[in-house]
């Protein structure tokens, strides 16, 4: 098994938290672009982002389950998945 190049959040609140942890894939001009898929596979939202951490702001999604697919400087994707949940979740009943 090889090691990820990028790592993320399991559990998201408000904050999807992106790094990318092969220092071969950054440099000034680095360039990501990610999708975020709902559970059915439909696009949900897109972007891009640069440098080699972010923070993207979740809070509007809807609780699910989801997967980042992360496109590393243009090249092949990487597949992620992780969980969101609503700040509520956190209140004591």
């Amino acid at each position: 098994m090889t090691n990820p190049l990028a790592n993320i959040t399991k559990m998201v609140y408000d904050f999807l938290l992106v790094e990318i942890t092969d220092p071969t894939l950054f440099n000034q001009d680095s360039c990501f672009e990610y999708s975020i898929l709902s559970q059915d596979e439909k696009p949900v939202r897109k972007g891009r982002f640069f440098g080699a951490n972010v923070q993207l702001r979740l809070t509007q999604m809807e609780e699910g389950s989801y997967s980042l697919r992360l496109y590393l400087n243009g090249g092949e994707a990487q597949n992620f998945t992780f969980v969101k949940r609503s700040a509520s979740s956190l209140q004591p009943a």
